[in-house]
């Protein structure tokens, strides 16, 4: 008898609260956001919004959903059976139609689309497909590898296409030589099988795509744009948490979101690889710039998928400016001027001669930080040399007076080989002091007027100003030759690295981008030729 008093005294405490809940429950809005494909890290920040109460914040229920077979998740959107949607940039075509769809966020910043081939099967460049087996789905998904393997003088009619359901044992056994995969999965289902991989990355060949955009129609943000903005903080804070905290994130996939039966290593991977790719160091997540959008543009204009004419400004989202301020100003202008007034001038009056004795305390300290701040900013910690961010001014500068007195200039952009080997091999500590070698490695070898810098990573980068090609091969020979020659010591531990180097010279209409990329393409090739080389591209 006491038993059931006590559950009736609980049921009775409980039912308000339950009926709060329920109550606030359903006060939210619900929406509903496509996926591109099924559960993964890939879309980790909109599960980490709903899970840590950010949409519910801003009055959201937010449902997440898997793609189905044979559904386009942009047709979805425009169908109006969904409010969200995550595409691809093959969207514009979309707009370019007429559909009302509106890119309101690129989550990555780099399509992760690529092309596989087992190295195995001595596929040394694009051209060696031609002919061959290769797994290609069709559609808009890989407008980015169709325009790169164009771009490499390839027409899909000059490679055996075989259904996107081809095993994947026969790539792996060499019957297919390639097949179409994210960076951000499969090539982990390859390491763990022991397949070594060579991979063909559509920006390597000037077709730099935005990946996962966040997408909506223009009906809902003409009827409800607080929604759509609301959505997207959310989403955004909780693309950030998930960046953050990628342990927890992982977990909370394994537990609710793992319709894959992904491994904690696979999402592992995953993560890393799509945390590349979001660039959150760089760019805000979410980041879009109307002139990127317009070089895809041009891709597919080229291409022959989109006419000329399209307005990117209403394709990408601009949240409507609050005119409740202005409004506000209008209203009451005269006494918040009076007001603001009076308030400023007794603050002057009251801090005025506190105010000069602190600037003068102040004013060397806040030179002396400025400049250690701007050292700071400007140099790789680890090495000392200048950084990503120092060099790019300094090399601007090298191209526009080599481009106004018709001079020459060369660039030399060095990758140590088998990094990874050496920090798996004697640890990252060993990698930093090679880090450190490489550098010293080029403070002595550079000449007056060259500029070096760490690019990140394993990468180093040589401005050559009035130098030629002759000249330069000469420099990066010796710089390679030097390395080759040093031996890397820490605790103990002796070992040896190299280098390869891509080299290329300033030609006509030539800008800061492209002189780079020729570099990195001559890279590439040296380390497709056999690494510890040095490889010139015209």
């Amino acid at each position: 008898m006491i038993r059931l008093s006590v559950i009736f005294i609980l049921l009775t405490l409980w039912s308000p609260v339950n009926t709060l809940a329920d109550a606030a429950n359903k006060s939210l809005r619900e929406v509903t956001l496509q996926l591109k494909w099924l559960h993964q890290f890939q879309f980790s920040g909109y599960y980490m919004a709903i899970e840590n109460g950010y949409y519910r914040d801003v009055g959201l229920k937010v449902n997440v959903i898997e793609r189905t077979p044979n559904s386009v998740p942009v047709e979805q959107l425009l169908s109006g059976q969904v409010e969200f949607a995550v595409a691809d940039a093959g969207t514009l075509l979309y707009r370019a139609a007429g559909m009302p769809v509106v890119a309101l966020a690129a989550i990555f910043q780099h399509s992760p689309s690529i092309l596989l081939t087992n190295t195995d099967m001595g596929i040394q460049s694009l051209n060696d497909l031609k002919g061959k087996a290769v797994r290609l789905s069709t559609g808009f998904n890989n407008i980015e590898l169709e325009t790169m393997l164009n771009n490499a003088g390839i027409t899909l009619d000059e490679l055996l296409r075989v259904p996107i359901d081809d095993p994947t044992d026969n790539f792996i056994s060499g019957k297919t030589k390639a097949l179409n995969a994210y960076s951000t999965n499969e090539p982990f289902f390859f390491q763990q099988q022991g397949v070594a991989l060579t991979v063909f990355r559509p920006r390597d060949y000037g077709v730099d795509f935005y990946g996962d955009i966040l997408t909506t129609t223009e009906n809902l943000i003409s009827n409800e744009p607080e929604l759509v903005q609301n959505f997207l903080d959310a989403s955004l804070k909780g693309w950030a948490y998930a960046i953050e905290h990628q342990e927890e994130t992982i977990e909370m996939i394994l537990t609710k979101y793992n319709s894959q039966h992904k491994t904690r290593d696979h999402l592992n991977f995953e993560a890393q690889e799509s945390i590349k790719l979001i660039m959150p160091d760089i760019v805000p997540v979410g980041y879009m710039h109307e002139k990127r959008w317009q070089h895809i543009a041009d891709i597919l204009t080229n291409r022959g998928d989109l006419k000329d004419g399209l307005e990117l400004s209403e394709f990408i989202y601009q949240p409507e400016s609050s005119t409740t301020i202005w409004a506000l100003l209008q209203t009451y202008g005269r006494q918040i001027t009076i007001i603001f007034c009076a308030v400023a001038a007794i603050f002057l009056v009251a801090h005025i001669f506190n105010l000069r004795a602190q600037v003068q305390l102040h004013t060397k300290d806040l030179q002396n930080a400025n400049l250690k701040l701007q050292n700071e900013a400007r140099t790789d910690s680890l090495t000392g040399l200048p950084n990503r961010r120092h060099y790019m001014e300094v090399f601007s500068r090298d191209v526009e007076q080599a481009r106004r007195i018709k001079g020459v200039l060369s660039v030399i952009i060095a990758d140590i080989d088998h990094f990874k080997q050496v920090n798996d091999s004697y640890g990252h500590a060993a990698g930093d002091e090679a880090l450190r070698r490489v550098a010293q490695v080029l403070r002595n070898n550079t000449r007056k007027g060259d500029f070096f810098a760490r690019l990140g990573g394993e990468e180093f980068v040589i401005s050559c100003p009035n130098t030629d090609k002759p000249e330069a091969m000469q420099l990066a020979e010796r710089l390679r030759l030097d390395l080759e020659n040093t031996e890397v010591i820490f605790n103990d531990q002796t070992f040896s690295i190299t280098i390869s180097l891509g080299i290329t010279s300033l030609q006509d209409n030539d800008d800061e981008e492209r002189l780079l990329h020729r570099a990195d393409l001559a890279l590439y090739e040296a380390k497709l030729e056999g690494r510890n080389r040095s490889v010139y591209r015209v």
